[in-house]
């Protein structure tokens, strides 16, 4: 993680440019992914939504991941919130957080809400550990937004 705790010194994603730059880069691996998607079918197949330019979010969700189906096929789905909790980690080392619900070890979709660590969307959501060991955002509350 040490690349991301670097780019935290220089980035961060509570600047509106920030979250919009890595937005970009979301969508463009996405692009990527699709793309690789045709050639390798059992790779990540990533699914972006349009920049939220009122909430400075980006979101974006795999619908396939291929460590996931490996873990499952071995039993091993003990071992990957190993690889899948690190992405907390490094969206907060760039100042932002991470709201997401679930991945592909232990819900049918990973889904990414990424916002600046100020922004009042992170606030609503905490962070907690679930009975598979994945880490996952849940709700604090309730409100009309």
């Amino acid at each position: 993680m040490g690349p991301f705790t670097k780019l935290g010194k220089i980035f961060d994603l509570n600047r509106p440019f920030d979250m919009w730059l890595i937005d970009k880069v979301f969508r463009k691996s996405g692009n990527k992914d699709r793309k690789d998607a045709v050639k390798y079918p059992d790779g990540f197949i990533n699914v972006d939504a349009p920049y939220d330019r009122k909430h400075h979010a980006a979101r974006y969700s795999f619908t396939q991941c291929p460590n996931a189906e490996f873990a499952k096929k071995h039993d091993l789905l003990h071992v990957l919130p190993l690889l899948c909790n690190s992405d907390f980690f490094g969206i907060g080392e760039i100042h932002g957080q991470l709201i997401r619900c679930g991945t592909c070890g232990n819900s049918d979709v990973c889904d990414y809400m990424v916002v600046g660590s100020s922004n009042p969307i992170a606030q609503r959501y905490e962070t907690v550990t679930d009975e598979g060991g994945f880490l996952v955002s849940r709700r604090k509350y309730e409100d009309n937004q």
